[in-house]
């Protein structure tokens, strides 16, 4: 009887140790809980002192973006306004120059009326040629019937240089008229090129 009483005792003595180190392990078990949930809270307050830290970064970036946006904007018209003004000037260059052209064009047209007729007179001027029955020259006119001499050869001269400058303008247009049909048919061949690459790139992807 006094051997299980020991025992029993002994037991209890177990049983006690064995509960307070299993207190002593909750005890630790939630300090270890509450240390993760302030870690936890710390974290959470770390993100979101971060995320808030980030979002005026954002804002930050954005609108130094906004800043260089509009500045770019403000260039850009700038420069549509320079290029306004130049495009005046260009189209003014432009009708300037087709009226200087009209007056050179003009000019010529009246060279090539006077000029033959100005060098078959000249020639009658020269002491080759006389009006006058009295004179020496070599072959003198002695009446004004002879004027279809000078009317003939000053109309040859001046119908030859016509169709001369005639001939050689229809060359001149032939010649323009073929390099806009190189230029045409060029620009179709770099269309198609593009558009044949660009067909060629999704092939390349995939």
């Amino acid at each position: 009887m006094k051997f299980q009483d020991q025992f029993t005792i002994s037991c209890n003595d177990n049983n006690r140790d064995a509960l307070l180190s299993i207190e002593q392990e909750k005890y630790w078990a939630q300090g270890i809980l509450g240390n993760m949930q302030l870690l936890q809270q710390r974290s959470n307050q770390i993100y979101e002192r971060s995320r808030r830290e980030m979002d005026k970064l954002y804002h930050i970036m954005s609108l130094k973006d906004s800043d260089a946006i509009r500045t770019n904007n403000a260039r850009l018209a700038k420069i549509a306004e320079y290029q306004q003004e130049s495009n005046v000037d260009l189209r003014q260059f432009a009708w300037d120059a087709r009226q200087d052209a009209r007056l050179m064009k003009f000019l010529a047209e009246v060279t090539m009326i006077f000029l033959p007729i100005t060098a078959v007179s000249t020639t009658f001027s020269m002491g080759f040629f006389a009006l006058d029955s009295s004179s020496t020259a070599v072959l003198p006119f002695s009446s004004i019937r002879y004027i279809w001499i000078f009317l003939l050869l000053a109309g040859s001269v001046s119908m030859g240089t016509w169709i001369a400058w005639w001939q050689r303008w229809k060359e001149l247009k032939r010649d323009d008229l073929r390099f806009r049909e190189r230029a045409r048919r060029r620009g179709l061949e770099a269309v198609k090129a593009a558009e044949k690459e660009a067909d060629n790139d999704p092939e390349e992807v995939g």
